[in-house]
């Protein structure tokens, strides 16, 4: 594959590192900046990058969609049943469990792809726009949450439609700057300012932890419109520095990674869970070099194409011929 895109693969190798790592840190004591700057970031790009490499294709959203969703609500509902003793919970595929709610809103995006699938400039820019307005104005009805995961849905649906709609637009946003290392340079100080003014900002009180999950209502996470405003411009910005500065190269094992996050991303919430569950039978926080060692443990062991070849044989539709889950973001 001469023509493959490495600065996407390193990007997810990064993201899907940061995804368990914040997993492991929510087990941590302290850290709040730390977390509130992966949070603010982390998923919104990798629905960006989903979004890029997306396509309507509905026998491969059943097989390598809705039928890993459904598989792994079954798993995670009767994990947390017998294994973290849960015996309340019950099977719904309404509600995904934890982490499940990423499948859950990639489905609604990928089976919404013929209705927004417009052309001009001028029609996109106007469908981003109109799913911004949407996502701030949901935070307005309380009943919009977690059921059917719809908050997240329209929180982060701008962040996937822009990827969409970017990927055969030929943006500067993509280019490799080899050549030109004024430019190149240019752009990291620009980029290392807005990240340095983002993070100065997460220091203060002014964004909290509830506030980035984008799950809760302006009610009941205590915040408003123009927050949500700002943590979607500070996530745009973030998604812009990172495409900007990814190198666009292959890179030992860091591309290797990138190509197979879905094994990944799935498989670590129950080493998550396993850990949470003695962590607090031992009445003791993960201390912070343990929660940088699992994840990378994790993503090393986990990431790799034995374990996805595996995965896929395993946890999808194998009628469908030729099954390869990539990543998170192509299928």
């Amino acid at each position: 594959m001469g023509n493959r895109l490495y600065k996407f693969d390193n990007l997810k190798a990064v993201l899907i590192f940061l995804v368990v790592f914040g997993h492991f840190l929510e087990l941590v004591q302290g850290h709040r900046l730390l977390y509130l700057t992966i949070y603010s970031f982390h998923m919104p790009l990798f629905i960006f990058i989903t979004g890029y490499f997306a396509h309507f294709d509905s026998k491969k959203i059943l097989s390598g969609l809705v039928f890993p969703y459904c598989v792994f609500q079954i798993l995670y509902t009767y994990f947390e049943r017998i294994v973290l003793k849960n015996e309340n919970l019950t099977l719904t595929f309404l509600r995904p469990r934890w982490i499940l709610w990423y499948l859950f809103a990639m489905i609604v995006y990928y089976l919404l792809i013929p209705f927004f699938d417009v052309k001009t400039k001028k029609q996109r820019i106007a469908a981003v726009t109109g799913m911004v307005l949407l996502a701030l104005l949901s935070g307005y009805d309380s009943k919009v949450g977690y059921d059917y995961s719809s908050a997240r849905i329209f929180t982060f649906m701008p962040f996937f439609y822009a990827g969409y709609y970017l990927s055969d637009s030929g943006n500067m946003l993509f280019k490799t700057y080899r050549g030109h290392r004024k430019s190149y340079m240019l752009k990291g100080v620009v980029s290392a300012g807005a990240a340095a003014l983002m993070v100065m900002v997460l220091s203060t009180d002014v964004i909290s932890k509830k506030m980035l999950y984008g799950s809760y209502s302006y009610e009941d996470a205590g915040y408003n419109i123009w927050i949500k405003l700002l943590i979607l411009v500070f996530a745009s910005v973030w998604t812009a520095v990172f495409m900007l500065m990814a190198p666009d190269k292959k890179i030992p094992m860091l591309s290797e990674i990138g190509k197979d996050t879905m094994p990944v991303f799935l498989l670590h919430g129950f080493i998550v869970k396993l850990i949470d569950k003695q962590c607090r039978a031992m009445g003791e926080s993960l201390p912070l070099a343990w929660a940088v060692v699992l994840s990378a443990a994790v993503v090393l062991v986990l990431g790799n194409r034995y374990v996805n070849a595996v995965f896929v044989l395993l946890f999808t539709d194998k009628n469908k011929k030729k099954v390869r889950l990539n990543d998170l973001s192509e299928f």
